[in-house]
C-alpha cells in the first residue's frame, strides 16, 4: 500500500506501508535505508523521534484491507465525481 506522509516541517514523504494496526505502522520511505514505525497517541500520529506526522493519503486496490485495519478513521476532505 503506497503512503504519502507530511512532516511537521510541510515536507511530503512517499512511502511504502510494511504492517499495520489500528495504532502503529511500519513503514519504508523513499531514498531512506531504515524502516519508520508510527504510533497513534489521542489522534495524532507521531515518528519514532516523538514528532508528529499526518497521513496525507493512503493508495490501495483493497478498500476492505483498509477498513479492516483503520475502521475508525475518517478523511478531513471529501471528493465528489462527476
Amino acid at each position: 500500500m503506497h503512503i504519502v506522509l507530511r512532516d511537521q516541517t510541510g515536507r511530503f514523504v512517499d512511502g511504502i506501508l510494511l504492517f499495520a494496526t489500528p495504532d502503529r505502522m511500519r513503514l519504508v520511505l523513499k531514498d531512506e535505508n531504515d524502516t519508520l514505525e508510527l504510533n497513534l497517541v489521542d489522534s495524532q500520529w507521531f515518528a519514532e523521534a516523538g514528532s508528529p506526522v499526518q497521513i496525507e493519503s493512503l493508495l490501495t486496490d483493497d478498500a476492505g484491507l483498509v477498513n479492516q485495519i483503520w475502521s475508525e478513521a475518517r478523511p478531513r476532505v471529501f471528493t465528489v465525481g462527476n
